[in-house]
């Protein structure tokens, strides 16, 4: 073998290793984008039923067992046959009473339905949904909830029994 043919394969080496680098490197770029992709972002809504008169709230607070419920008046998504409600597990829940109103950066609810409509069934697969509600005293509580998808109802739940 003479000096000329070393340096050919060595020079094949050589691209052959910078092809190898070049393609880790694009793999480990196109697996980071990913995971960041896959990030869900979050979002904050303040639910205020103190303040505000009944007949002027849009969201409505219930509780039943371990979960508490926040129903929005809106039947935003299709078949449009029930209301937008987020929930969350007392169990799970994470929160703690504050005084004073938290400095999050707080959506409004134009922003919220129109994310909702667009996510449609992924919402809680895209986004950490955070609802700050005002309590009494000026005291606030921050849960994290997930939209609920409650089935619709085809009719009563009950038949009638007659006496043969």
């Amino acid at each position: 073998m003479d000096g000329k043919s070393l340096v050919k394969i060595a020079n094949k080496i050589r691209m052959n290793m910078k092809n190898k680098t070049l393609l880790l490197i694009l793999a480990i770029s196109m697996i980071a984008g990913f995971a960041k992709a896959q990030e869900k972002k979050q979002i904050y809504f303040i639910v205020d039923t103190i303040n505000i008169e009944p007949n002027n709230r849009i969201v409505e607070v219930g509780k039943e067992g371990r979960w508490t419920s926040y129903v929005f008046y809106c039947k935003c998504l299709a078949p449009h046959d029930r209301y937008l409600t987020f929930s969350y597990k007392h169990t799970e829940s994470k929160a703690t009473i504050i005084k004073g109103k938290p400095k999050l950066n707080y959506i409004s609810w134009k922003d919220l339905r129109e994310i909702v409509v667009k996510s449609k069934d992924s919402f809680n697969d895209q986004y950490d949904f955070f609802i700050t509600e005002t309590l009494p005293n000026n005291k606030f509580k921050t849960d994290k909830v997930t939209m609920s998808f409650f089935p619709r109802s085809g009719g009563p739940d009950y038949i009638i029994l007659k006496k043969p």
